[in-house]
Protein backbone atom coordinates (compact mmCIF):
# COMPACT_ATOMS: atom_id res chain seq x y z
CA UNK A 1 0.00 0.00 0.00
CA UNK A 2 0.91 3.55 -0.48
CA UNK A 3 2.87 5.57 2.19
CA UNK A 4 0.32 8.27 3.52
CA UNK A 5 2.87 10.23 4.97
CA UNK A 6 3.47 13.60 3.53
CA UNK A 7 6.82 14.41 1.59
CA UNK A 8 7.67 17.52 4.51
CA UNK A 9 6.82 14.58 7.17
CA UNK A 10 9.86 12.91 5.87
CA UNK A 11 11.85 16.01 5.11
CA UNK A 12 14.32 14.98 8.04
CA UNK A 13 15.53 11.85 5.29
CA UNK A 14 16.97 14.44 2.94
CA UNK A 15 18.29 16.81 5.34
CA UNK A 16 21.55 17.05 4.06
CA UNK A 17 19.93 19.10 0.74
CA UNK A 18 19.39 22.15 3.33
CA UNK A 19 23.31 22.17 4.16
CA UNK A 20 24.25 21.68 0.22
CA UNK A 21 22.00 24.41 -0.77
CA UNK A 22 23.74 26.83 1.88
CA UNK A 23 27.20 25.77 1.02
CA UNK A 24 26.94 27.40 -2.40
CA UNK A 25 23.80 26.40 -4.50
CA UNK A 26 21.72 29.74 -3.48
CA UNK A 27 23.27 31.62 -6.17
CA UNK A 28 24.07 29.55 -8.94
CA UNK A 29 25.99 30.27 -12.34
CA UNK A 30 24.55 27.50 -14.25
CA UNK A 31 21.10 25.77 -13.88
CA UNK A 32 22.40 22.41 -14.17
CA UNK A 33 23.87 23.01 -10.76
CA UNK A 34 20.15 23.03 -9.47
CA UNK A 35 18.82 19.62 -11.81
CA UNK A 36 20.93 17.01 -8.83
CA UNK A 37 19.25 18.45 -5.68
CA UNK A 38 15.50 19.48 -7.33
CA UNK A 39 15.77 15.84 -8.77
CA UNK A 40 16.47 14.55 -5.76
CA UNK A 41 13.81 16.14 -3.44
CA UNK A 42 11.13 15.24 -6.21
CA UNK A 43 12.14 11.75 -5.96
CA UNK A 44 11.77 11.77 -2.45
CA UNK A 45 8.80 13.41 -2.53
CA UNK A 46 7.03 11.69 -5.52
CA UNK A 47 8.55 7.77 -4.50
CA UNK A 48 8.08 4.96 -7.12
CA UNK A 49 6.14 3.07 -4.07
CA UNK A 50 3.42 5.40 -4.33
CA UNK A 51 2.95 5.04 -8.02
CA UNK A 52 4.81 8.19 -8.69
CA UNK A 53 7.30 9.33 -12.06
CA UNK A 54 9.29 12.12 -12.28
CA UNK A 55 10.26 12.80 -16.25
CA UNK A 56 13.60 14.90 -16.78
CA UNK A 57 13.27 16.67 -20.06
CA UNK A 58 9.59 15.38 -20.45
CA UNK A 59 8.72 15.93 -24.22
CA UNK A 60 4.61 17.23 -24.26
CA UNK A 61 3.37 16.46 -27.48
CA UNK A 62 1.03 17.96 -29.43
CA UNK A 63 -2.40 16.26 -30.12
CA UNK A 64 -2.64 14.94 -33.55
CA UNK A 65 -4.82 16.96 -35.89
CA UNK A 66 -8.06 15.68 -37.02
CA UNK A 67 -6.57 16.18 -40.62
CA UNK A 68 -3.34 14.87 -40.41
CA UNK A 69 -2.76 12.69 -43.49
CA UNK A 70 -0.11 10.24 -43.77
CA UNK A 71 1.32 7.83 -46.76
CA UNK A 72 0.96 5.23 -44.31
CA UNK A 73 -2.16 5.53 -42.42
CA UNK A 74 -1.33 2.71 -40.22
CA UNK A 75 1.75 4.92 -39.20
CA UNK A 76 0.21 8.39 -38.63
CA UNK A 77 -0.97 7.81 -35.17
CA UNK A 78 0.09 6.53 -31.99
CA UNK A 79 -0.45 6.97 -28.13
CA UNK A 80 1.41 8.96 -25.77
CA UNK A 81 1.86 7.88 -21.99
CA UNK A 82 -0.97 10.31 -21.18
CA UNK A 83 -3.07 8.57 -23.61
CA UNK A 84 -3.35 11.54 -25.90
CA UNK A 85 -3.25 10.65 -29.71
CA UNK A 86 0.16 12.06 -31.23
CA UNK A 87 1.83 11.72 -34.76
CA UNK A 88 3.95 8.90 -35.09
CA UNK A 89 7.28 8.73 -34.77
CA UNK A 90 7.14 7.08 -38.45
CA UNK A 91 6.14 9.86 -40.25
CA UNK A 92 9.20 11.75 -41.64
CA UNK A 93 10.04 15.19 -40.98
CA UNK A 94 10.34 17.34 -37.94
CA UNK A 95 7.21 17.48 -35.21
CA UNK A 96 6.26 20.89 -34.48
CA UNK A 97 5.44 22.31 -31.00
CA UNK A 98 6.55 20.23 -28.33
CA UNK A 99 7.14 21.42 -25.33
CA UNK A 100 9.68 19.89 -22.95
CA UNK A 101 9.36 21.29 -19.04
CA UNK A 102 12.63 20.51 -16.81
CA UNK A 103 10.49 17.72 -15.04
CA UNK A 104 7.08 15.78 -14.87
CA UNK A 105 5.47 14.83 -11.83
CA UNK A 106 2.54 11.97 -12.60
CA UNK A 107 0.92 9.40 -11.07
CA UNK A 108 1.07 6.29 -13.22
CA UNK A 109 -2.29 4.68 -13.33
CA UNK A 110 -1.40 1.52 -15.54
CA UNK A 111 1.48 -0.22 -17.93
CA UNK A 112 1.11 2.32 -20.59
CA UNK A 113 -1.08 5.33 -18.95
CA UNK A 114 -0.15 8.20 -16.46
CA UNK A 115 -2.16 11.13 -14.86
CA UNK A 116 -0.12 13.95 -15.38
CA UNK A 117 0.08 16.10 -11.76
CA UNK A 118 2.99 18.90 -12.07
CA UNK A 119 5.35 20.28 -14.24
CA UNK A 120 8.80 22.07 -12.50
CA UNK A 121 11.23 25.16 -13.86
CA UNK A 122 14.72 25.46 -13.00
CA UNK A 123 16.16 29.01 -12.89
CA UNK A 124 19.16 30.02 -12.41
CA UNK A 125 18.32 33.69 -11.86
CA UNK A 126 15.80 35.40 -9.26
CA UNK A 127 14.81 39.20 -9.87
CA UNK A 128 12.25 41.54 -10.71
CA UNK A 129 12.37 40.35 -13.77
CA UNK A 130 11.98 36.34 -13.50
CA UNK A 131 8.34 35.74 -14.32
CA UNK A 132 8.08 38.55 -16.76
CA UNK A 133 10.60 36.81 -18.97
CA UNK A 134 9.71 32.91 -18.22
CA UNK A 135 5.43 34.22 -18.25
CA UNK A 136 4.87 32.88 -21.97
CA UNK A 137 7.00 29.61 -21.57
CA UNK A 138 5.77 28.49 -18.52
CA UNK A 139 2.05 29.11 -19.40
CA UNK A 140 2.58 27.32 -22.58
CA UNK A 141 3.78 24.23 -20.22
CA UNK A 142 0.99 24.87 -17.80
CA UNK A 143 -1.33 24.84 -20.83
CA UNK A 144 0.02 21.53 -22.89
CA UNK A 145 0.12 19.46 -19.51
CA UNK A 146 -3.19 20.48 -18.15
CA UNK A 147 -4.69 19.26 -22.16
CA UNK A 148 -3.40 16.20 -21.31
CA UNK A 149 -5.84 15.51 -18.80
CA UNK A 150 -9.29 16.07 -17.56
CA UNK A 151 -8.82 16.53 -14.16
CA UNK A 152 -8.10 19.38 -11.93
CA UNK A 153 -5.81 20.79 -10.70
CA UNK A 154 -2.53 20.81 -12.44
CA UNK A 155 0.22 22.75 -10.62
CA UNK A 156 3.29 24.25 -11.55
CA UNK A 157 6.62 25.56 -9.85
CA UNK A 158 9.83 27.42 -10.82
CA UNK A 159 12.59 27.56 -8.84
CA UNK A 160 15.41 29.42 -8.62
CA UNK A 161 18.17 29.34 -6.25
CA UNK A 162 16.67 31.53 -3.88
CA UNK A 163 12.74 31.85 -4.62
CA UNK A 164 10.39 29.09 -5.14
CA UNK A 165 7.14 30.06 -7.38
CA UNK A 166 4.62 27.86 -7.15
CA UNK A 167 1.28 27.73 -8.59
CA UNK A 168 -2.22 26.42 -9.54
CA UNK A 169 -4.06 25.78 -13.09
CA UNK A 170 -7.91 25.63 -12.65
CA UNK A 171 -10.76 25.45 -14.69
CA UNK A 172 -11.37 23.93 -18.04
CA UNK A 173 -8.70 23.18 -21.30
CA UNK A 174 -9.87 26.17 -23.00
CA UNK A 175 -10.89 28.60 -20.22
CA UNK A 176 -8.58 28.25 -16.81
CA UNK A 177 -6.59 30.30 -14.19
CA UNK A 178 -3.13 30.00 -13.50
CA UNK A 179 -2.75 31.34 -10.48
CA UNK A 180 0.46 31.98 -7.75
CA UNK A 181 -0.13 30.66 -4.29
CA UNK A 182 3.29 31.81 -2.81
CA UNK A 183 7.03 32.56 -3.14
CA UNK A 184 9.46 32.38 -0.48
CA UNK A 185 11.20 35.02 0.71
CA UNK A 186 14.43 36.23 -1.50
CA UNK A 187 17.12 35.20 1.39
CA UNK A 188 17.68 31.81 1.99
CA UNK A 189 17.14 28.65 0.30
CA UNK A 190 13.82 28.40 -1.61
CA UNK A 191 13.93 24.47 -1.50
CA UNK A 192 14.34 24.19 2.07
CA UNK A 193 11.19 27.09 2.49
CA UNK A 194 8.06 26.25 4.33
CA UNK A 195 6.62 27.49 1.32
CA UNK A 196 7.90 24.95 -1.28
CA UNK A 197 7.33 22.12 1.12
CA UNK A 198 3.47 22.72 1.19
CA UNK A 199 3.42 22.87 -2.49
CA UNK A 200 4.61 19.86 -2.67
CA UNK A 201 2.65 18.11 0.00
CA UNK A 202 -0.45 19.10 -2.00
CA UNK A 203 0.60 17.52 -5.14
CA UNK A 204 1.81 14.42 -3.36
CA UNK A 205 -1.53 14.48 -1.62
CA UNK A 206 -3.82 15.55 -4.94
CA UNK A 207 -1.68 12.48 -6.64
CA UNK A 208 -2.98 9.72 -4.25
CA UNK A 209 -6.62 10.55 -4.86
CA UNK A 210 -6.08 9.25 -8.22
CA UNK A 211 -6.20 5.21 -8.56
CA UNK A 212 -3.41 2.88 -10.00
CA UNK A 213 -4.56 -0.96 -11.40
CA UNK A 214 -2.28 -1.75 -8.28
CA UNK A 215 -3.64 -0.91 -5.65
Amino acid sequence: MPSSKSPSSNWDEVKWVDSKLEAGLSNPRYESSLYGVINTLLGHCFPGKDYFIVKPQARLRLRASADHESDNSDDARSQDSYGDEVESRAVKGPEPDIVIPDWVVSRVVNALHEEPLAIVEAKVTDDEGLWQRTKAQFQLQMGRLASKTQRRPIFGAIVSGTTAYCYIMTGSMTRHNTERLSSSGLHGAALASDEWRRWLDRVHNEGLTIATEWE
